[in-house]
This record gives C-alpha cells, sequence and structure tokens, in this order.
C-alpha cells in the first residue's frame, strides 16, 4: 500500500503555515485601564514587554497549523493506492476497436458485443490503419484508471501497418490483432506505356496472379505521349541509345498510375541496363510497381507487434483520489479550532 498525489505542486501551499504562527506572535493582549492611587508599588513593564513574543496558546495555534496543513493536502489530491484499489483499476479495460471496412463486415465482428461491463470501449472504421491507431491511443489517453489495449481487426494485408507505425503508440499500451473479412482479391489494374509499331499506347491492364500463374489482360487503351520515356546519351551515343529505348518500350515501362509521367534516365550502354534504369525510375516517380493487397501481413510480424496491456501503478494519473476523506478531517479540525477560541479561560 501508497500514497500517491494527484496535483503534488498544491504542497506549496503549506507554506500558509506560517500565518497562524505570525498572527500568535504579532497579536497584542488588549488591556484594560485601571486606575491606582498611586504607581511605586508597580513592577516596571519592562518584564512583559519581553514576554510579547511569547505564544500564549500553543495548543490553539497547533490547531491553526494543521488546518491549513490539511487544507494543503486535500488540494494535492491524496490517493491511497491499496490492493483493492490496485486490483480494480487493473479489471477495468479501455479498449479501442480499430477496424477495416473489410472487417466490420465479417459476421463475427457485427455480432461481437462488449459482454464485460468491466470494459469499457470505442470502435474506430477506417481504411487507413495507420491513422486509426493514432485515433485510438488518442482516446485512450483521456480513459479513467484502466489496463488500456488496441484491437486491430481486418483482413491486415501487407503494408497496411509497419513497425514505426506501432513504435508510435504510448508505452503500456496493448496491443493485438485479429484477422477478420476477406483480403483483396489478386487483381490489380496497372498502366503501361507500350510502343506498337510506331505508336506509343498508354495501355491500362488487368493483372490476376496467383502461387502458380500470373494473367494479364489489356482493359484500357489511349495514345500516350511520345517522348514518355526520355534516354540522354552522348552525339556518338545517341542512335544506339534510341534503338535501345524503342526496344524497351515494345516490352512496355510499368508507370503504377494512370498518369502520363516523362521518365528521363542515362544511357548505361546496354539495353539490359538501360531496361533496369527506367524500371527504378518508374518506381521513384510514379510510386512503385504492382503492389499486392492480397498477401496478408505475416503472423511472425504480428505475434512481435502484439503486448499486453501494462497493469497501472501508484502514479496513475487518473482517479478521483480521497480528496473527500481529507476534507472532512479539514472540516472537523475547523469545528476544533472555533471550539478552542470559545473555550472558557
Amino acid at each position: 500500500m501508497g500514497i500517491a498525489w494527484l496535483l503534488p505542486a498544491a504542497w506549496w501551499l503549506g507554506v500558509l503555515v506560517a500565518l497562524p504562527v505570525a498572527v500568535h506572535l504579532l497579536a497584542r493582549q488588549r488591556h484594560r485601564p485601571v486606575r491606582f492611587p498611586t504607581l511605586r508599588f508597580i513592577e516596571g513593564a519592562s518584564a512583559p514587554s519581553r514576554r510579547h513574543w511569547r505564544v500564549r496558546d500553543p495548543g490553539l495555534l497547533a490547531v491553526r497549523s494543521v488546518v491549513l496543513l490539511a487544507i494543503a493536502a486535500a488540494l494535492a489530491g491524496p490517493m491511497v493506492v491499496t490492493a483493492a484499489r490496485q486490483a480494480r483499476w487493473d479489471a477495468r479495460v479501455a479498449r479501442a476497436v480499430v477496424v477495416t471496412p473489410e472487417g466490420i463486415a465479417d459476421p463475427a465482428v457485427a455480432a461481437a458485443e462488449m459482454r464485460d461491463a468491466a470494459r469499457i470501449g470505442r470502435r474506430f472504421v477506417t481504411r487507413d490503419l495507420a491513422a486509426g491507431l493514432a485515433d485510438a491511443a488518442a482516446w485512450l489517453q483521456d480513459q479513467g484508471p484502466s489496463r488500456r489495449e488496441i484491437v486491430v481487426v481486418g483482413p491486415l494485408p501487407r503494408g497496411a501497418l509497419t513497425t514505426a507505425d506501432v513504435q508510435a503508440l504510448p508505452p503500456g499500451l496493448g496491443l493485438r490483432f485479429e484477422r477478420r473479412g476477406a483480403l483483396a482479391a489478386p487483381f490489380r489494374e496497372q498502366t503501361a506505356v507500350r510502343l506498337e509499331g510506331d505508336t506509343l499506347w498508354r495501355v491500362t491492364d488487368a493483372v490476376t496472379y496467383d502461387d502458380a500463374s500470373t494473367t494479364v489482360r489489356e482493359t484500357a487503351r489511349a495514345l500516350a505521349q511520345p517522348r514518355a520515356v526520355e534516354v540522354t546519351a552522348s552525339v556518338a551515343d545517341r542512335p544506339a541509345a534510341e534503338a535501345a529505348r524503342r526496344a524497351v518500350l515494345r516490352r512496355g515501362v510499368w508507370l503504377g498510375s494512370p498518369a502520363d509521367a516523362a521518365i528521363t534516365v542515362r544511357w548505361a550502354g546496354n539495353v539490359g541496363a538501360l531496361a533496369a534504369a527506367v524500371d527504378a525510375a518508374t518506381t521513384t516517380a510514379v510510386g512503385g510497381r504492382l503492389t499486392d493487397e492480397s498477401v496478408p501481413i505475416a503472423d511472425a510480424t504480428l505475434a512481435e507487434w502484439t503486448s499486453a496491456a501494462s497493469p497501472l501503478g501508484a502514479a496513475a494519473p487518473a482517479d478521483e483520489g480521497d480528496r473527500r476523506s481529507v476534507w472532512l478531517v479539514v472540516l472537523a479540525l475547523l469545528a476544533l479550532e472555533w471550539w478552542w477560541r470559545r473555550r472558557p479561560a
């Protein structure tokens, strides 16, 4: 069992305990004038003057000082971390579910509900799992004392999340994954420029592939800009560079996007090297080659990213604390101070 403070800076108010001390030291006793026929039998007043700095009522001073210290303690927000309170924190789970539209369509996900009354949750439906993780983590930071976890539900295709996305989460959050919903079919539309005869076409192909084969089927065709791929070379190398450029274009150059993009590369000396340079340039220029959304994130990677929600310690930042009990003590001390001042001398 320990004690944590919700607002420890409030303890600075404890310096106000000097106020009742100053009041007791500076307060002057009022004297009632008494008439005497002569003053020769009255001792000098120097001794009472020296006794002016003595505390006349140390009990009252102590009560007033304790009142101020109790007020500072109440404002600081004491929180007695008992075993029962710690167990109550750790039994309560704040859960954020980040789910893709494919995952939400899964019957098992659609029928799932929060069956445990001690768990609070919120669902974030998004296609961008990285943004969903960030939103879920921000929401969890505003929850009360509880273990906090994020559950990611969806087909979990490769590229949907990265290690950097997971490492950006605040420490202590739990993270786990549930594969729900179907992955995208192994089908992509891919745009390429292709030279047929003397005409350069922009061709859109439907690419279907599986473990055994890849099938390409043309779905759209339009004229491309004549110099979609340029090769810079010296005057002496220009004929060979042009022949190699046409050969690469007859093979086809994947663009990865329906938009035309002019690619400029340097003459590399042979057709094979030029083709590799063109492929590298198109990958950089238009965002990459064929992507594969039908391949799931590896189970080993998901296991590496998975973590359990950390139990809360005594320094949990959010709790109602035990302020009420301390304020009751303050009221009792104020009543004691009032009685002390008015008690019979």
